[in-house]
């Protein structure tokens, strides 16, 4: 049998299926990889790790962890790594407080962080039915309620200057100067509501909500301007 042209007389560097081996490059003398130092690496990790949410998505998890931390040491529990009943709790204890169904996701997202950080991986990817149907049932009473989305008006110029003229005739009382600061802020700042406010007054966060601290005044005596 007469062989192929394609393929060695010899058996030598042929494969078993008759096909020649790939050459192997042999190794340059002197060449090598720059090593790599790896004294500052693991503070490269963290804050590589640290950036990959926004600043404001930090606050908002904090917050979140904060809450479930607390909620967490009242009722005796272990915060990490969470169980399902744990995480049952923090939901209806919240729901029962008054936070809307789209904050207590926001908290929910925080733990997940706080777990992953932990080193624990993500609580709510183990099929936990029972909490997902008590999530079911926040929204579900949410609507029951009668809780529905308010129709917002868009603060005008025009709307603004009526406002002025309301608090200009209260100007001797604090509470309505400092209302008066927080709206020409917010329609100048193009700020939305909830990052002026809270949902409950209890849920004051100074690492979230503007308070004193954050206020700085140039003039002794400032007045407002048309």
């Amino acid at each position: 049998m007469a062989l192929s042209p394609f393929v060695p007389a010899t058996g030598a560097g042929v494969s078993g299926r008759g096909h020649p081996h790939p050459r192997e490059t042999p190794p340059v003398s002197g060449q090598r990889h720059p090593r790599l130092d790896q004294s500052g690496l693991g503070d490269s990790v963290q804050r590589f790790y640290m950036m990959g949410l926004a600043e404001s998505t930090h606050k908002l998890y904090a917050c979140g962890v904060r809450r479930f931390m607390g909620i967490c040491s009242t009722a005796g529990r272990t915060p990490v790594p969470a169980d399902e009943d744990t995480l049952c709790h923090f939901v209806a204890t919240l729901a029962v407080e008054g936070l809307r169904h789209r904050t207590i996701k926001s908290y929910m997202a925080g733990v997940c962080h706080l777990h992953i950080s932990e080193g624990h991986g993500d609580p709510f990817s183990a099929g936990l039915h029972r909490l997902h149907y008590v999530l079911r049932g926040v929204k579900r009473a949410e609507g029951m309620a009668g809780v529905t989305k308010r129709e917002r008006r868009p603060v005008t110029p025009d709307l603004l200057r009526k406002i002025k003229s309301v608090w200009n005739s209260r100007a001797h009382e604090a509470d309505v100067v400092m209302l008066g600061a927080a709206c020409c802020l917010a329609y100048f700042g193009f700020m939305r509501i909830g990052e002026l406010t809270m949902p409950t007054d209890d849920g004051y966060d100074a690492s979230c909500h503007l308070s004193w601290g954050d206020v700085m005044v140039d003039d002794p005596a400032p007045a407002l301007q048309e």
